[in-house]
């Protein structure tokens, strides 16, 4: 009688071997797999929320009738945590060129006969989280506290400042700086302050995870209060994801490094 011969341990043993190393491999394959897939998504994301920013502000910025040029001090509000300067400083005073904001004016929309306010500046997500509401609260993140927000604070200039047929929209900045001599333009724009502005007046977040330490608006110095005739937008961002560094840096080729021309710094007003 013959018998059938079988596995013994030994080949059973280095069989089982071999399976384990295998799995293994292709566990450390899928790992990584899934691992860059993350990173590529994130990434995407990120690209794709900086480009709607980048969209909104450079809409705002071509539509503007006057943008605070480099050197001029912006108070947007003397109160409220929304406004705060947390990035390189603190307060509520705001210097264009020093500080990662840009601000601009705007003609008044149909229909309406008030002019239009908008800032766009850089706050620590931290700060953010720690002041918001519920409801305003940003997604928990504790791999991300040192990242930035990018601030929307928009506002409506009281009626009672509209232009006269044919002057621009750098008189009105002058009249929002304290000048008296409204026919003067040369008033040089320093100051916004609180009453001329109706509305909320509280910033928005536009766009989440800016990276620390790259300068976000290029804005030119002018001579006698001239509106700045450009606006340089460099947004990139820094995100740990899964304990990885996603660093998405501003590049004209995905749409996060341009200069915006507004359309209407020279523009008088049509009615008065």
């Amino acid at each position: 009688m013959r018998y059938k011969s079988g596995f013994t341990l030994l080949e059973i043993l280095v069989a089982l071997g071999i399976l384990g190393v295998l799995s293994v491999i292709f566990l450390q394959i899928f790992t990584n797999t899934l691992s860059t897939t993350t990173n590529l998504n994130s990434r995407n994301n990120l690209i794709n929320e900086g480009q709607l920013a980048v969209r909104v502000i450079s809409s705002r910025l071509q539509e503007a009738c006057y943008v605070y040029p480099q050197g001029s001090t912006i108070t947007l509000t003397s109160s409220g945590w929304t406004t705060q300067k947390t990035v390189g400083g603190s307060g509520y005073n705001w210097v264009v060129g020093a500080d990662p904001i840009v601000a601009m004016l705007l003609p008044p929309e149909p229909g309406s006969n008030q002019y239009r306010f908008f800032a766009y500046f850089a706050m620590t997500r931290a700060f953010y989280q720690s002041n918001a509401s519920a409801s305003e609260r940003l997604e928990p993140d504790t791999q991300n506290t040192n990242a930035l927000v990018l601030m929307e604070y928009r506002a409506n200039i009281d009626s009672s400042l509209s232009l006269s047929t044919g002057q621009t929209c750098q008189v009105l900045a002058a009249n929002l700086a304290g000048g008296t001599d409204t026919t003067d333009p040369s008033v040089t724009p320093t100051n916004l302050p609180l009453q001329p502005l109706t509305g909320s007046r509280r910033g928005i977040v536009l766009v989440d995870y800016v990276q620390p330490g790259t300068p976000l608006f290029t804005v030119p110095a002018t001579t006698g209060g001239a509106s700045a005739p450009s606006v340089g937008i460099n947004l990139s961002f820094l995100k740990q994801v899964q304990g990885r560094t996603l660093v998405v840096n501003g590049a004209s080729a995905n749409g996060l490094n341009i200069t915006v021309f507004p359309r209407n710094i020279n523009a008088g007003a049509a009615t008065n």
